[in-house]
């Protein structure tokens, strides 16, 4: 029986922060919790809302996927992540005695810690990303890079083979995550000539829009104009009236 089978059996709480930490689908701790919480006390929890796992058949197969994410990470690492911080063994409730004994187990002061840096965003990654909405700039940028390579094909061209493999590389990997990758040049000049039509159309759509308007705009200053002078009119025939009168 494997290591994190015996935590999950023995100490299941410790096996949740386990899982958790190490970034283990939740569906997969809880459904390892509850089926070894049946095992040992024979009682069934109820059922959690979305719940995706079954009890049976996928606990094996979270055991599997949580040892292997175990087994990469170091002894001084797991200490540190799971010694102190967010995930902290002493933040456990004082009933479960296996757990406290696992605490004395850890020495604090021989613990590694990790900080992860953030990379910095180079001025090569910049160049060689092509991702946004602005095509006249990714057209230059794709026809510079294309010139680039044409002048390096000239000079090397193993260079130019090692070169374009390692462009196909990162633009396969940016596209396996996610990101969008517009680099074709001749779809970005179809994508120019597409933005300045429809600049052109909705350009020639406000012109109409403001010609509607100042249309609609004589037309009732001249609706307006015509109520004064009847109105006028009126006035001038109820006085003669009222002088006959």
């Amino acid at each position: 029986m494997s290591e994190l089978l015996s935590i999950v059996q023995n100490q299941p709480r410790r096996a949740l922060i386990i899982g958790a930490g190490i970034g283990a689908s939740v569906f997969a701790v809880q459904a390892l919790w509850r089926y070894f919480f049946t095992e040992r006390s024979g009682k069934k929890l109820p059922r959690l809302r979305n719940e995706k796992w079954k009890l049976s058949g996928r606990c094996e197969i979270a055991i599997d996927s949580l040892e292997l994410l175990l087994a990469e990470l170091e002894p001084n690492k797991f200490q540190s992540e799971f010694g102190r911080g967010k995930y902290d063994l002493r933040r456990l409730p004082e009933n479960d005695a296996d757990d406290q004994q696992q605490q004395q187990k850890f020495v604090f002061s021989n613990l590694r810690f990790v900080v992860s840096e953030e990379k910095c965003e180079t001025r090569r990654d910049k160049r060689n990303k092509f991702n946004g909405r602005d095509v006249r700039r990714l057209l230059e940028k794709a026809e510079q890079r294309g010139q680039r390579m044409e002048r390096i094909r000239t000079n090397n061209p193993q260079k130019a083979q090692c070169v374009e493999r390692n462009v196909a590389w990162e633009r396969a990997f940016r596209r396996v995550t996610g990101q969008k990758v517009k680099d074709n040049v001749q779809m970005l000049k179809k994508g120019v000539i597409r933005k300045a039509k429809n600049k052109q159309r909705k350009k020639r759509k406000w012109d109409e829009r403001k010609q509607m308007v100042e249309v609609d705009k004589e037309r009732r200053m001249e609706k307006k104009k015509e109520n004064v002078e009847k109105r006028k009119r009126q006035t001038t025939e109820k006085r003669k009236t009222r002088k006959k009168k």
